[in-house]
């Protein structure tokens, strides 16, 4: 937040400004300063004094910082403290937590709104891996080597760099696994957010 000071008078004055979040500051009158806040909700106080006597204005609740996804759940529930706004709720049973929702940069109102794979497809001696996820975000293409028996282990490695999602709303991306079709034993894929 900026604040700009527009007091004016003689002799001299001098500010103490109060942040409200136990953050104080003193400045010469005419300041600007910035101030940055945490999520929550602050008064702000200002006192201005000379050798005449001091004023003070005191801003009750003047700043209100709320998390990004505080703001996630205002543009979709239109509330931030209503059950089905709540981190942990799955509204529409899409499988997904809000939190995860918020997390892959999903819309949870829209069915269609989905984190997932769509498709591995062997081409020549490649793979390519398409996946929906929700634009803006950063992925990445991670694979675990097959077995003799055909499974797969629990540990995945990256395989691709961050792959950026660029726009806004759902997107469908690929990554092509240069060689992955010639792997043996095969590759099990998946995509994890990078956060």
């Amino acid at each position: 937040m900026t604040f700009t000071d527009t007091s004016t008078g003689s002799p001299a004055i001098s500010l103490a400004w109060n942040f409200g979040d136990a953050t104080t500051s003193n400045t010469a009158a005419g300041a600007t300063i910035v101030h940055t806040y945490a999520a929550g909700t602050y008064t702000v106080t200002l006192t201005a004094s000379n050798a005449f006597g001091s004023s003070t204005l005191v801003s009750n609740n003047l700043i209100t910082v709320i998390t990004a996804f505080q703001a996630w759940q205002e543009q979709y529930f239109g509330c931030t403290n209503c059950p089905q706004a709540a981190a942990n709720a799955d509204p529409y049973g899409k499988g997904m937590s809000n939190a995860d929702q918020f997390l892959a940069g999903l819309n949870p109102t829209n069915p269609a709104s989905l984190f997932r794979v769509i498709s591995i497809v062997p081409q020549s001696g490649d793979v390519v891996v398409t996946w929906t996820a929700g634009a803006g975000r950063t992925n990445a293409v991670q694979a675990s080597q097959g077995d003799s028996s055909g499974n797969y282990t629990s540990v995945f490695s990256d395989v691709s760099g961050p792959v950026i999602i660029p726009g806004s709303g759902d997107a469908t991306t690929n990554y092509t696994d240069s060689g992955g079709a010639t792997n043996v034993p095969s590759r099990y894929y998946r995509i994890r957010l990078v956060p």
